[in-house]
């Protein structure tokens, strides 16, 4: 699969298994066991070709269309390991205000409100081995953070002080 196809695809796996934006594919029939895997947290690598391509095909369903197309705006993406630094570097897109990512992080949300991920960061334990690696786009210096927000939150919140981030950027 192209590198821009499977970063869509590894986008819709993670709303997918999401409370906050699964109910965007309710629509899709015959296909459960990858929901199942996507909110069992099965490891994307662990999909079958066939299940990649299915999610590909889920792509136009993404609550969030516009901001997959940004992926399209690079040729390749590769696996990085942010400190808190460098997440701090980052922004956020325009639903979150087009903030610096420290700003977001300590903006004030209505609590109780279970589509902001600072709420629902408030319920999830710090647990990266479950977690798909978030996603960025951009490049060095300007890079806005399009997935993974709640898990940020939680890295940020309650990783140990040498953790790091697993998210994937686009290659020079």
């Amino acid at each position: 699969m192209p590198a821009i196809d499977e970063m869509k695809s590894r986008w819709v796996y993670s709303e997918l298994g999401s409370p906050r934006w699964g109910h965007a594919y309710e629509t899709l029939r015959g296909h459960t066991k990858l929901l199942d895997k996507a909110q069992a947290h099965t490891p994307f690598a662990a999909l079958s070709p066939e299940e990649h391509a299915q999610l590909l095909e889920y792509a136009p369903n993404s609550s969030r269309r516009g901001l997959i197309g940004r992926l399209a705006a690079h040729s390749s993406y590769h696996l990085a390991h942010w400190t808190r630094p460098e997440l701090n570097a980052a922004h956020t897109t325009h639903h979150f205000g087009d903030l610096p990512y420290p700003q977001f992080l300590a903006a004030a949300y209505t609590p109780g409100d279970k589509d902001d991920p600072h709420e629902a960061a408030k319920h999830l334990p710090y647990t990266p081995a479950t977690w798909e690696a978030a996603i960025a786009v951009g490049s060095p210096g300007n890079y806005m953070l399009i997935d993974g927000y709640t898990r940020s939150l939680v890295f940020m919140q309650k990783a140990p002080p040498d953790a790091t981030f697993a998210i994937w950027i686009p290659d020079k």
